[in-house]
């Protein structure tokens, strides 16, 4: 037939899968042994809120450890076990996730006040670079802003969770 049926190639990707081309048998392997999966999450509830300065109605916290430098973002999750609210006052109340440079470069405005969807904000939108990179060390941020004051949320749990590799 003159194909070359031992014909294999593989190639490394820094710090990621290694591939191999099996040309031959028509396929593309991908072994993952060399990929690590990294992820840094924080917890907000209701009662982290509460200490807030009356009138405040938008506040930042850091999202887990300092990303290490070269780290690329994979993907985003917002947990929501219960949505945020106050007895009526907010009308909404949304979560972003970014750095100190950028607050909602991965996460703009996802949802954390209506009924959870399967467990997560039922909008979730993207931001401007949902798969950044970083290039040096870095701190992810996680915002939170109402229409109605922080301080008087009265329900209200999520876990956001951010997915990463170091390239």
């Amino acid at each position: 037939s003159g194909v070359d049926k031992a014909r294999r190639r593989t190639w490394n990707v820094i710090s990621g899968p290694t591939f191999t081309d099996d040309a031959a048998n028509g396929r593309l392997d991908v072994d993952y042994t060399n990929v690590r999966l990294q992820m840094r999450e924080q917890r907000l509830q209701s009662s982290n809120l509460t200490s807030l300065p009356a009138g405040i109605t938008s506040t930042a916290f850091d999202l887990g450890a300092v990303l290490p430098a070269n780290a690329h973002v994979l993907g985003a999750e917002v947990r929501l076990a219960t949505g945020f609210g106050n007895g009526g006052g907010a009308s909404w109340v949304t979560v972003d996730i970014g750095s100190t440079g950028d607050t909602d470069a991965i996460v703009d405005g996802a949802n954390v006040m209506a009924t959870p969807v399967d467990g997560q904000a039922s909008q979730i939108p993207d931001g401007i670079a949902p798969h950044k990179s970083f290039t040096t060390a870095t701190q992810l941020m996680l915002t939170i802003a109402s229409n109605s004051a922080l301080n008087s949320m009265t329900s209200g749990d999520c876990t956001v969770r951010v997915f990463f590799q170091e390239r």
